[in-house]
């Protein structure tokens, strides 16, 4: 249902901004990362990782040190798809993004760092997802579970997938059965 010209979702508001940052020159769409509103945050990302640049992915480094878990989050979640499809910045991101899943205190962090590592079939940190799989948060498990799916040819992947299908939460199990 739309009221007032946005829909319930913020769907129409989310469209609205990405057209508009399309005709934004690269470095003034990145304070727009930091911004409180989960919908700009997310359509600037989204607008960067297209872009592939390196000066968004040094600026989402930069994003990974700030005190706010927010930020921090959306600049995981950038590494996670900078420069689709071909990730000029994948063995890098890798590394950086491992570091956050396994040292973040927000576990809205961690989560996004797991599926930004499923995002990049980043086979590299298998170990790190594995670890990740016992994490006292769902949402960090379901996330994990989510990238070991994109990685089930290898049989550390699968076992642990067989654990989280068992999971008492009903997400976690549901990513883990895909």
């Amino acid at each position: 249902m739309i009221t007032s010209g946005i829909d319930n979702e913020g769907e129409s508001l989310r469209l609205l901004v990405a057209q508009a940052l399309r005709s934004y020159p690269t470095e003034s769409i990145h304070p727009f990362l930091e911004d409180k509103n989960v919908l700009v945050r997310s359509a600037a990302a989204r607008e960067v990782q297209i872009r592939g640049e390196f000066v968004s992915f040094q600026y989402a480094i930069g994003l990974l040190q700030d005190k706010r878990a927010y930020v921090r989050e959306i600049g995981v979640f950038i590494l996670g798809q900078h420069g689709t499809p071909t990730y000029p910045y994948k063995a890098e991101s890798i590394a950086l993004i491992s570091e956050r899943l396994t040292s973040d205190k927000s576990s809205a962090v961690r989560a996004a760092a797991a599926a930004s590592l499923g995002h990049l079939r980043a086979y590299e940190a298998i170990e790190f997802l594995i670890e990740a799989a016992s994490d006292a948060s769902a949402d960090v498990r379901a996330c994990v579970a989510f990238a070991l799916n994109g990685m089930k040819r290898r049989t550390k992947a699968r076992e642990v997938l067989r654990t989280l299908r068992k999971d008492e939460n009903g997400e976690v199990r549901f990513w883990a059965d895909e």
